[in-house]
């Protein structure tokens, strides 16, 4: 790879980019991959201690009638009960969100997903002036490895492809799968030229060695097309032109 082009083996973004299960700081941090089931709710919380209640009440302990020193330490401890399920939702509500991003199979963003980074990467080339670049890469021949060799070839074949493009993006780069063989490659602070460049080193990445399947090569071919960013464009246009692109480029 040229050295202008940086590469890492987990781009990250701001929505997880490719390969990015790496734990992020935050009050769900150690519990955010983990099924939210798994958990299970908080266990009951006891009532807060009689000084703890005379202090939420502003007054001296013992000033306090006992039925309602009770009635306020049961209420306190109901509204911890409530805080610790909120707790329980918004990890139920975040491991789904982050289940949703990512590709069921492949360690990529789902399309949902990658669209919406290159609607954000899109926004801030325009603010900023800066170029970027959409790649859309088609895999041929991954229907015959299902249809001849079973689903598990065809996504031991897919975990390979998607693992070389992985190895050959930034940190600031986004790698999606839209199904069908369809990879999705956004390219940010680089202009077309550059991103040619880039495509080429990652279809000769993709090709040679051939994929292995029990041993055996897997017989692969690729189109793929790029579309620069441009100002006022949308995220179907540029989808839309970069699509064209792959459709008029056949592999050789």
């Amino acid at each position: 790879m040229s050295d202008d082009f940086p590469t890492s083996t987990q781009p990250a973004s701001p929505v997880g980019g490719a390969g990015s299960d790496q734990q992020q700081p935050g009050p769900f941090a150690g519990r955010r991959m983990t099924p939210w089931r798994s958990y299970g709710a908080a266990a009951p919380l006891r009532p807060p201690p009689p000084a703890d209640v005379a202090s939420l009440l502003g007054m001296p302990l013992g000033a306090i009638p006992t039925p309602i020193q009770d009635k306020v330490a049961a209420l306190a401890g109901e509204i911890e009960s409530l805080r610790a399920e909120l707790d329980h939702a918004r990890h139920h509500v975040h491991w789904l969100e982050e289940r949703a991003d990512h590709h069921p199979q492949l360690a990529v963003l789902g399309r949902p997903a990658l669209l919406r980074a290159l609607g954000h990467a899109m926004e801030q080339s325009a603010r900023a002036g800066l170029p970027g670049v959409l790649i859309l890469l088609h895999a041929g021949g991954l229907e015959a490895v299902r249809l001849e060799e079973g689903l598990d070839a065809q996504d031991a074949v897919l975990a390979e492809l998607a693992a070389r493009l992985t190895s050959g993006l930034r940190h600031s780069d986004y790698l999606g799968y839209f199904d069908n063989g369809d990879f999705a490659l956004v390219l940010t602070l680089v202009d077309e030229a550059a991103a040619a460049d880039k495509l080429r080193h990652l279809l000769a990445d993709c090709r040679l060695p051939p994929p292995l399947w029990r041993e055996r090569p897997v017989a692969l071919a690729f189109w793929a097309g790029l579309a620069a960013f441009r100002p006022g464009e949308t995220v179907d246009d540029l989808v839309r032109r970069a699509d064209a692109a792959r459709c008029q480029m056949s592999d050789q």
